[in-house]
C-alpha cells in the first residue's frame, strides 16, 4: 500500500497513513482487540526521483519509483497518483510493478534513464485484515512506526469520507497517532521525521 487511492473496476481502495509515537502501544492496542498481525517481514526500499525534479516541488506530483527487496525477491514499482487521473494503460491502478532478477542492474538502468537514488529505508512490515479493512504496521529503521489502513469504496463515495472513517478506527485505538501523507515519497522515503 503506497498510494492514497488505488483503483479497481468500479472500486477504489482509499488509504490513510498515521505516524505512531509508540509502536509497542499500537501492538498492544491491536492485540487487545483480537487483531493478530502477520509475522514481521523485512523490506529494503530504495526510492528514486527524476534528476530534473525541481527541489521544493511537491513530491506528490512526482512518479514514485521504488526498488523493494524482501529476502531474495526484488520488485520494481512505478506509481502515479490516480486522483490526478494518471493511471497506466491497461492497469486498474496508478501502480505498475514487476519482479526483477538483478537489483544492481535495475539501479543502473534507472540512473541511465535520468533517475537518482534519493533515500533508502529498512522497514519491518506486518499486516492484518479486519472485515473490509486492510491494516499494516511498518516499523521504519531510525524513524518510527507507521500505521496504514485501506478500505475498498465505491467510486461515488468521496475519498475524504472514507479517510474520515479510517481516522475513527485509528482514534478508537487510543494511541495518539497523527495523520501523514498517503504516499511514500521518492525523495525522502516515508513522510516521517528523521530519528
Amino acid at each position: 500500500m503506497s498510494a492514497g487511492v488505488m483503483r479497481d473496476v468500479g472500486v477504489r481502495y482509499v488509504e490513510a497513513r498515521y505516524l505512531v509515537p509508540d509502536a509497542d502501544s499500537l501492538l498492544v492496542a491491536l492485540r487487545t482487540r483480537g487483531i493478530e498481525l502477520t509475522s514481521p517481514v523485512r523490506h529494503d526500499d530504495q526510492f528514486y526521483a527524476p534528476d530534473s525534479w525541481p527541489h521544493g516541488a511537491r513530491e506528490a506530483d512526482l512518479p514514485l519509483v521504488r526498488l523493494r527487496t524482501i529476502g531474495r525477491r526484488t520488485v520494481l514499482s512505478l506509481e502515479r497518483p490516480v486522483e490526478a487521473g494518471r493511471s497506466f494503460p491497461g492497469a486498474a491502478s496508478g501502480r505498475i510493478e514487476t519482479e526483477v532478477a538483478d537489483r544492481d542492474a535495475i539501479h543502473g538502468i534507472l540512473r541511465a534513464m535520468g533517475f537518482s537514488a534519493t533515500s533508502r529505508v529498512t522497514v519491518v512490515h506486518r499486516e492484518a485484515r479486519i472485515n473490509d479493512l486492510s491494516l499494516s504496521v511498518d516499523e521504519v529503521e531510525d524513524r518510527g512506526a507507521v500505521l496504514e489502513l485501506a478500505r475498498a469504496s465505491c467510486d461515488d463515495v468521496p475519498a475524504e469520507v472514507v479517510r474520515a472513517e479510517l481516522a475513527d478506527v485509528v482514534a478508537s485505538l487510543g494511541i495518539g497517532a497523527s495523520r501523514i501523507d498517503e504516499r511514500s515519497g521518492p525523495v525522502s522515503g516515508p513522510d516521517l521525521p528523521k530519528g
